[in-house]
């Protein structure tokens, strides 16, 4: 699943998405494709997506980096 920062937020860094992601922060998810699709546009947070899933957070300016996390 991709993800960036919901509600105007920006993330300069990957530990300061990371961080919030792991707080339980919403995110929208920006998937077209896969499980989570049908979707895309609408807030999640971590409690949302079953264990052992990855999500790339995006962020940077314009969204133009990303990490990777495992939930």
């Amino acid at each position: 699943m991709v993800a960036k920062a919901a509600y105007g937020r920006r993330y300069n860094t990957a530990q300061s998405a990371i961080a919030d992601f792991n707080a339980g922060v919403d995110f929208i998810i920006c998937d077209v494709a896969g499980k989570y699709g049908r979707w895309s546009g609408k807030p999640f947070s971590k409690r949302d997506i079953e264990s052992g899933e990855y999500v790339e957070i995006r962020y940077g300016l314009n969204d133009s980096e990303c990490t990777v996390v495992e939930v």
